[in-house]
């Protein structure tokens, strides 16, 4: 971070959206840091893939050899997913709640995080929900 600007913005970006503005890498688990490395290397093969614009895939040109270390987690959280202003409205009411919930109660936010990795592939980001998955959780947490 102290030699690259740019990773230090990163990482405080990454630590804002998804680790509730907490800067201090000591403070986070080795999945949360795993993911922030996996999450910018993504980027960079996306963006240097662009650059290419070969139809080869980069992944096999470079020749992994080995899986991935993180092949059976789900994939980097990623920007891009819709804000609540532009889901629709009942989706985003039930996106907001669950946002509250999980920012109000340590214990809605775990049991958000066991509903996502048993119902939901993984994906913990409520905006990538449906409505009926949402109104699931809320629900049976309620």
């Amino acid at each position: 971070q102290r030699a690259a600007p740019s990773w230090k913005l990163a990482w405080q970006a990454y630590c804002k959206l998804y680790g509730n503005s907490v800067n201090d890498p000591s403070r986070h688990d080795d999945t949360f840091l795993q993911g922030f490395i996996a999450y910018c290397g993504e980027l960079a093969l996306a963006s240097l893939s662009e650059i290419a614009e070969e139809d080869v895939d980069v992944g096999s040109a470079i020749g992994n050899k080995r899986p991935s270390a993180w092949s059976d987690t789900p994939p980097a959280k990623r920007q891009g997913t819709l804000a609540p202003t532009e889901l629709a409205p009942e989706t985003a009411t039930l996106v907001n709640k669950i946002k509250a919930l999980q920012r109000s109660n340590p214990e809605a936010k775990e049991a958000w995080q066991v509903y996502c990795e048993a119902e939901a592939g993984g994906i913990k980001d409520p905006s990538r929900h449906d409505v009926d998955s949402l109104q699931t959780f809320l629900n049976t947490y309620e």
